[in-house]
């Protein structure tokens, strides 16, 4: 898919100014999984950005979460707190790593091989709202002041399905 981001998200039914180009790819083999390749382009050059731009992927019935982070593994439960419940800015995924969501019913979906080209993502983090659903977001921009330019920044991922459930590491939320 490619188009433009069209509407502000500020409440106003007007078209986003400076328009901002998107693409989403997914890639179908014979693996048992799907990859995701997300993508966005600034029509503009301007400095001093603050904003807020993520991929997000929403999952129902979250139960636990971790993630593979330069200093090991993180985890934690869903339903304690809402909130950003681990991101990459304070605790940085490891390079190519995963983050794992276990959701009722003891199925895993596994956001494997994180990758970046062009720009590395503000933040990557997990997340709760009131509700109670999960979300993971990718985020290009998490609120920073950055120079944007009209070039393509990318994110991807391996998405996969597993049937297992979480062997405990000792690792913490955080």
């Amino acid at each position: 898919f490619r188009s433009y981001l069209r509407l502000s998200f500020w409440g106003w039914a007007n078209v986003a100014r400076p328009l901002l180009g998107y693409k989403l790819t997914y890639v179908f083999d014979r693996s048992p999984g799907v990859e995701v390749r997300c993508g966005v382009k600034p029509s503009i050059w301007r400095s001093d950005v603050r904003a807020f731009l993520a991929h997000i992927v929403r999952i129902p019935d979250a139960r636990r979460w971790r993630a593979e982070t330069e200093g090991g593994v993180k985890e934690g439960v869903f339903g304690e707190r809402v909130g950003r419940l681990w991101q990459s800015k304070e605790v940085p995924l490891r390079e190519g790593g995963s983050i794992e969501i276990e959701v009722e019913g003891g199925l895993i979906l596994r956001f494997d091989e994180i990758r970046w080209r062009g720009r590395k993502p503000q933040n990557i983090f997990v997340h709760q709202d009131r509700s109670g659903t999960a979300t993971v977001f990718f985020a290009f921009l998490d609120g920073l002041p950055v120079e944007v330019r009209p070039e393509w920044d990318l994110i991807g991922y391996r998405l996969e399905v597993i049937e297992r459930h979480f062997k405990r590491s000792g690792g913490e939320g955080r």
